[in-house]
């Protein structure tokens, strides 16, 4: 009777103990889910918020572009000057834009006439060196670019 009377007060021990700790178990994963939910949550909410911010950087970018478009379009002789005035606005307002750069289409039959406007078409190699072009039926060259004073070297 004595063992009857151990064993129980052990068993009873025994599932107050497994009941504690599977209890503590569960308690736990719960807490560690939730925490898990919430930094998702944070994560995706700060990911929207920076997907927007950049979607919003670039929809400005293309305005300033389309802007820049239509300055030509309105124009038949825009000078480097004019070109300067214009831009330089944009750029005192626009800190995420480095330069603008405007580069005419010129095909091989253009080429002669735009390159004896003191204006001399190059193209940089693999190794970086400042060569001639070669013969391509379309050329890009840079031909107006602002701030000017750091970028000159990309003209041509």
């Amino acid at each position: 009777m004595l063992q009857k009377s151990m064993r129980v007060k052990y068993l009873t021990i025994a599932v107050i103990l497994i009941s504690g700790i599977l209890l503590s178990i569960l308690v736990f994963r719960t807490a560690r889910n939730s925490e898990f939910r919430r930094i998702a949550r944070d994560f995706d909410m700060l990911a929207v918020d920076r997907a927007e911010l950049f979607k919003k950087e670039v929809e400005n970018n293309i305005l300033v572009l389309r802007s820049v478009e239509s300055f030509f379009d309105a124009s038949t002789d825009i000078e480097r000057s004019e070109f300067a005035d214009f831009t330089n606005n944009i750029l005192a307002s626009q800190p995420d834009i480095i330069s603008i750069d405007w580069l005419p289409r010129i095909t091989e039959a253009e080429l002669n006439s735009f390159e004896l406007q003191n204006f001399k078409i190059r193209d940089i190699d693999s190794e970086g060196n400042v060569v001639d072009i070669p013969p391509h039926a379309v050329h890009f060259p840079v031909y107006y670019v602002e701030p000017l004073s750091d970028n000159e070297s990309l003209l041509g």
